[in-house]
C-alpha cells in the first residue's frame, strides 16, 4: 500500500472540527438547562394537585371508616412544606376545619418542594374535604370562594405556575 503525502487530516482541520463540536455541545447544554426550570415547576404543580385530589378521595373513602374524621385536608406552609392531615375534632359540629396541633398528619403524606421553588402567593393555609359529600373548606370556610396558590422559581420570578381551588372542590391549573 502506498501512503501518499496527502492522506489523513491536517492539524488545522482537526482543530476546526473539534471547535465546532465544542460549540454545538455548549449550545445544547445551555438549552437543556433552560428547559429544566419549566419541567421542575410542572413536576411540583403535578405533585401538589395529586396530593389535593388524594385528600378529596380519602375523605370520600373515610365515610365508611368506623372512626370517621371530620375531614381530610392539606396544610400549606410558606417554607414550601405541605402535608395531608385528618381533622380529628371531638365533635364535627364544632370543628373549625383547619389544621390544629391535635390533628394527625397522615403517614407518608408530608412533602417539601424543591429548594429552587417557593410559594409566591398563598392565600390559604389549608383546604379540608369533609365526608361524605365532600364539602370543601378553604381556611375553615365554605364561603371563601376560591384560592389561587402561585409558586415560582426563587431566582426567576417570571417562571411560575398557579393552582386554583374553589369551594366546590374543583382544581384548575395554569
Amino acid at each position: 500500500m502506498n501512503i501518499g503525502k496527502g492522506a489523513g487530516f491536517t492539524l488545522v482541520e482537526l482543530v476546526v472540527t473539534a471547535s465546532i463540536i465544542v460549540l454545538l455541545v455548549s449550545i445544547l447544554l445551555v438549552y437543556s438547562r433552560n428547559q429544566e426550570i419549566p419541567l421542575l415547576l410542572l413536576r411540583e404543580q403535578s405533585q401538589l394537585v395529586s396530593v389535593i385530589n388524594r385528600a378529596k378521595v380519602l375523605s370520600i373513602q373515610a365515610f365508611s371508616d368506623p372512626d370517621v374524621p371530620c375531614g381530610i385536608g392539606v396544610y400549606f406552609q410558606t417554607n414550601g412544606r405541605y402535608f395531608m392531615f385528618k381533622d380529628q375534632a371531638a365533635n364535627c359540629a364544632n370543628s373549625n376545619y383547619v389544621w390544629e396541633s391535635g390533628d394527625a398528619i397522615i403517614s407518608g403524606e408530608d412533602y417539601l418542594m424543591d429548594s429552587k421553588i417557593i410559594f409566591a402567593t398563598l392565600p390559604i393555609n389549608s383546604v379540608v374535604f369533609a365526608p361524605p359529600h365532600p364539602l370543601t373548606y378553604l381556611n375553615g370556610s365554605l364561603t371563601f370562594g376560591e384560592a389561587q396558590i402561585r409558586f415560582q422559581v426563587v431566582e426567576e420570578p417570571n417562571f411560575f405556575r398557579t393552582i386554583t381551588i374553589n369551594n366546590a372542590g374543583q382544581i384548575t391549573t395554569q
